[in-house]
């Protein structure tokens, strides 16, 4: 039985995508993402099943939100900073 999964209930999203945050080493407050999928319009989608949700997060995650974080580990820079660079460096 498919359930919609959509922004009636905002708490829901947030909650799930602040669930799936640190699975992938990120560290963020719920209001910090509640932001964060207010801004990329994460609410205005609807979903059939719980999986299609979770594919777009996790899809969110890792094509948008953590390629454009400054990463302590990259030396505060994101990692399309990173890539750059590196390339530059390799190509000379």
């Amino acid at each position: 039985m498919a359930r919609e999964i959509h922004a009636d209930d905002p708490a829901f999203g947030y909650r799930f995508i602040a669930d799936e945050l640190p699975d992938r080493g990120i560290a963020a407050c719920e209001n910090r993402v509640a932001r964060l999928c207010s801004q990329e319009r994460l609410w205005s989608v609807f979903w059939s099943t719980r999986d299609q949700l979770r594919l777009a997060i996790v899809t969110w995650i890792e094509r948008t939100y953590h390629r454009k974080r400054r990463q302590r580990r990259l030396g505060k820079l994101t990692p399309v900073e990173f890539e750059t660079i590196n390339r530059s460096a390799h190509a000379a």
